[in-house]
Parts: C-alpha cells; structure tokens; sequence
C-alpha cells in the first residue's frame, strides 16, 4: 500500500538546524548579504478564537546569528553521564522550570535574537528547580535529564557573553570559587556513599542534604565529612572500589576551600554550587560508563 511505502526522515529540532546554520561559512558577499537582510520574528499567542501578535522583533541578520552564536553557547553544558554538550529550546527550559511567567519567555527571546541580558527569574528559577529535583528518590532518565536541562539554564543566567560560557561547559578543576568546590565535594561524597554500599541506597546524602549544603554549606559538610572517614571509605578499601582516589579527591577538594566552607551562600554562589556538582557528577558517571565498558572489552 502507498502508506508501507512511505518514507520515513528524521525531523531535527529547529535549535539544531539554528546551530547548523550559524557554522557555515560565509564569503565576503554573503556577509554583504546578511548586513542588509533584516531577521523578523513574531511571538503569537491564542486568545479565544483569535491570535494575538505579542511581540515583534526585527533586527539584521547578521547581528542575530551573532546573538544566537551567543545565547547558545551559553546553554551548551556536558550531558548528565558526561555525553557532548547541548543546548536546549526555550520550550524544554519553561517546561523543566515548571515556569509560567510570560516575562521570562520574552526575556529569553529577547536575549536570543537582540543579545538583552538574561531575565533575572531564570537563575532564581533555577536554583529553586534544583532542589526539588535534587531531593527526589528516584534517579531515573527523567531525572538525568531535568539536572541537565536546570544545569543549562543556570549556566546561561550566569555566563552569557562572557568567557566562562565556554570554559564551563564541564568540569574546571581548575576553578576555585569556594561555592563551586563545594557542590564538586557533594557530588564526590555521594559517589563514595553509592560504592560504598554497591549503589543500592535508598536515600543518597544528596537528597538529603542538597538544599542545606546548597545553602549553608558550613552546616552540613563537617559531618558528612567525618562520616565519609568513619563508615564509607573504610567500606571502600575492603571491598577494594578506589578509596584511595575518591579520598586523595576529597582532600584536593577540601585543600583548595582551605577546610573553610561558606557559612551562607547567594543566589548568585547557589548557582555555582549547582555547576560545580553538576560537573563532577558528570565525570564521575562518565568514569564508571568508560570503566564498564572496558570490562565488557576484556571479557568479550
């Protein structure tokens, strides 16, 4: 039948297609060209049996792709298990953000499209997110992916336009913001805690402590310290899965905070904590897939 016949393509997301576009290379003349195009997008939305023209941008070709070069760059952030860094849709941010606030997608098409700053509701958006996510049980791919897609967010709100849009995209070991040290150093307690009981917790120390640690980290990291020393990294080195590296990590970690943890930390330094814990998480998950499949090598 003509519908057995019918052939079936892959529909990319308009953001990639954006990306694709932005990456070709363009000649004197086409340049020429997109000085003189003007870019038009208008922001619809229904009302009773009407459409509503909300917003209307216009501005030169060239200046948007500059923009959206910007604005995406910004976005693009390592995956959960370490996999390329992506971008994501304004639809899969407000979705993920449970946002409803209309000033925020026209804020974020603003930025897109004219380069304004990033609406200030997304990092508070964002953070908030987090802990929700954070403090649920389950850690399956719906969650992976919030973490990835709130991550995002989070970096755009606090790197747009600058050089660490860039650089942040996935783990700077390097990087010495003591917020961000200590979101590194509870994505690495937890990692000692799963091995240590062979991943079969039923509560991780991050859903139990991530909005406190996130908060007032000079509350909550002194005690799961001393607990990492007395009950899980012994477990570790009798059943032989790398305390010697997650303990020689810890006190890397705790040697750059100089063993002083923020007593509160800012909207603004909660982020950082949300990055520095996304990255090492993701490195730590990209360790074992890598370790796993080396195994499945050898055995094969």
């Amino acid at each position: 039948s003509p519908l057995s016949d019918r052939i079936e393509t892959e529909v990319e997301t308009s953001l990639n297609l954006i990306q694709k576009f932005m990456e070709v290379p363009w000649s004197a003349e086409h340049l020429a060209s997109l000085d003189a195009s003007v870019f038009c997008l208008a922001v619809v939305s229904a009302n009773k049996a009407r459409l509503v023209v909300r917003e209307w941008v216009t501005a030169p070709v060239r200046s948007s792709l500059q923009n959206l070069m910007r604005y995406v760059e910004g976005l693009h952030i390592i995956g959960p298990r370490g996999e390329e860094a992506r971008a994501f849709a304004i639809n899969d941010i407000m979705e993920t953000l449970r946002g409803s606030n209309p000033n925020i997608v026209h804020g974020l098409l603003r930025t897109a499209y004219l380069g304004y700053p990033v609406p200030s509701g997304v990092l508070e958006s964002a953070v908030r997110r987090m802990r929700v996510v954070a403090h649920q049980s389950s850690d399956n791919f719906r969650k992976a992916r919030e973490y990835h897609i709130i991550a995002s967010a989070a970096k755009l709100a606090m790197t747009y336009g600058e050089k660490e849009a860039e650089t942040l995209q996935e783990l700077d070991i390097n990087r010495d913001n003591p917020a961000y040290l200590c979101g590194r150093l509870l994505a690495v307690l937890e990692e000692v805690q799963q091995r240590a009981s062979n991943f079969k917790l039923n509560v991780t120390v991050v859903e139990r402590y991530f909005g406190a640690a996130s908060t007032s980290p000079i509350t909550v990291f002194p005690g799961l310290l001393r607990l990492a020393e007395t009950a899980h990294l012994p477990k570790l080195r009798k059943k032989g899965f790398g305390s010697q590296n997650m303990k020689m990590l810890i006190q890397d970690i705790c040697a750059q905070l100089d063993k002083q943890f923020p007593a509160t930390l800012t909207l603004k330094e909660q982020g950082e904590f949300m990055l520095g814990f996304y990255h090492q998480r993701a490195f730590l998950e990209k360790e074992r897939a890598d370790r796993a499949q080396v195994r499945t090598a050898v055995q094969v």
